[in-house]
């Protein structure tokens, strides 16, 4: 039977690294947009508009080069 290293974590207790980066943002809002729509009886045009401008924007703003990523950027030896 080994004994695990004194420095290492067991993988359930391992911290993982998110990045939301603008995109990542943009597309989740497009993303709630587009369920409002579905679920609302009145002004569903306007939220469907909605999030296909934020949907479109999100690609826009990868391509000129905003996009950046956020979160912590810490690297493990």
């Amino acid at each position: 039977m080994a004994m695990a290293k004194p420095r290492e974590s067991p993988w359930e207790r391992r911290t993982v690294n998110v990045n939301f980066g603008l995109r990542t943002l943009l597309l989740l809002v497009a993303t709630l947009l587009f369920l409002v729509a579905v679920f609302s009886d009145t002004n569903q045009g306007d939220w469907l508009s909605w999030g296909l401008a934020v949907f479109a924007f999100s690609f826009v703003i990868g391509d000129l080069g905003w996009d950046r990523r956020y979160g912590s950027s810490t690297t493990r030896p």
